[in-house]
């Protein structure tokens, strides 16, 4: 037999999951009894989940069944949109992606900071120049991008911005 998932949506409307390795079955015990008993002490018996509901049958974004190890592309972005159908909130999912941005925008500062130090230290004013344009260029990045032309979670995660400007 294989692991499963039990898909679970919460009072705000967002969807997460949980795996069930496959185990933690009991002799005896059916898939379903399995899966509910794995809900139960996973999702209900935590305060974190309270209100909770288990979504039954859950079907990806991409039309898939639900399954372990599967990509789960803007997993913060899911809402339930009806019979088990999990769909991305797109708005939601932009908005993840310029936060995925800036964390990655902010890591490119260090190094060009240094580059610039070296330059002011050297009295080289239009080296230093430049190297504050880029760094005037990542700062202004997020909120200069567009992403509602994206449509799609999978073309909203291929999205690379212009980094050098």
């Amino acid at each position: 037999m294989k692991d499963e998932c039990i898909a679970f949506e919460l009072p705000d409307g967002t969807v997460r999951y949980a795996t069930c390795p496959y185990n933690y079955k009991k002799p005896g015990e059916t898939t379903q009894q399995w899966l509910l008993r794995a809900f139960n002490k996973t999702v209900r018996d935590n305060p974190r989940y309270a209100g909770a509901k288990r979504i039954l049958n859950p079907v990806m974004p991409d039309g898939e069944p639900f399954a372990p190890g599967k990509p789960k592309l803007f997993m913060g972005a899911w809402r339930h949109a009806a019979e088990g159908q999990i769909v991305v909130d797109m708005p939601a999912a932009r908005k993840l992606k310029i936060d995925q941005i800036r964390g990655e925008r902010d890591g490119r500062f260090p190094p060009l900071d240094a580059e610039w130090m070296k330059a002011v230290g050297q009295g080289d004013s239009a080296a230093a120049a430049t190297v504050e344009a880029k760094r005037q260029h990542l700062r202004d990045l997020p909120q200069n991008l567009n992403l509602d032309a994206i449509e799609t979670p999978e073309a909203l995660a291929a999205f690379e911005p212009d980094w050098e400007g």
